[in-house]
């Protein structure tokens, strides 16, 4: 690795970035990869391979290769490919159209994630998002005003308001919920019995139409349908909480 290549690519991307950066130094290498040793503050900069040993703070850049960063990540305005944080994660009206992993939470907002699999070891808090790529929780969802054109699973949650979940939802969990959303495919909720020794797994539903089917393994579960809610396929071992009206 050469610091300050002759590459023309790099050599355009670092001389913008001296100005604009909060580093303690910056490198390019032979594999188009810009790396920060610190922290760094970017504005509207083109990147093919980004990596930060700090917190990364980006308004309107464009990445077509991998972004890593070994603190957290707020994206503001920006197209990206793929993205590795081993923090916290902030997008907001940015574009992924490759895959999204994360040791940290997520917050979503007006973005638009396609192409690879989002996995996150914390929770998700989204608005006003299109998801087309799949999604593997370990911790809550929580969303609003989403779609979700992928399947989800995992061992979290889901609180959804005004969402739509188009594709299977396979979850580990002890209570999730929607309200005013619809879900146009089939739940399984995969109950461990340790798990769920003092706790039903239940699902609740407010004013949402379910059309597929809901099933409960080991464990059964219970189904609570509030206003409106309407499931079209069939529940399986699980005790149904119709809508008191």
């Amino acid at each position: 690795m050469k610091a300050y290549t002759t590459m023309n690519l790099a050599k355009k991307v670092i001389l913008g970035l001296i100005s604009s950066a909060i580093i303690s130094s910056v490198y390019a290498d032979e594999a188009d990869t810009i790396k920060f040793s610190g922290s760094a503050k970017l504005t509207q900069q083109q990147f093919i391979n980004l990596n930060v040993s700090g917190k990364l703070e980006a308004e309107s850049i464009s990445a077509a290769g991998l972004i890593k960063v070994s603190g957290s990540a707020q994206i503001n305005n920006s197209q990206l490919h793929d993205l590795r944080a081993s923090g916290s994660v902030s997008l907001d009206h940015s574009q992924i159209d490759g895959s999204l992993k994360t040791s940290g939470s997520l917050k979503i907002s007006h973005s638009k994630l396609s192409a690879g699999e989002i996995t996150t070891s914390g929770s998700i808090n989204s608005d006003n998002s299109t998801y087309l790529s799949p999604i593997k929780l370990s911790g809550k969802l929580s969303s609003e005003l989403d779609q979700f054109d992928a399947p989800i699973s995992g061992s979290g949650s889901i609180y959804a308001k005004n969402s739509r979940f188009k594709q299977v939802i396979n979850l580990s969990s002890n209570k999730s919920s929607w309200s005013n959303s619809s879900i146009e495919s089939d739940i399984f909720i995969k109950s461990d019995n340790e798990l769920f020794s003092s706790n039903i797994p239940t699902l609740t539903f407010n004013n949402t139409q379910v059309h597929g089917n809901i099933s409960f393994t080991q464990a059964k579960g219970l189904v609570i349908l509030n206003g409106n809610s309407k499931i079209t396929g069939k529940v399986l071992n699980a005790e149904i909480q119709p809508a008191q009206n």
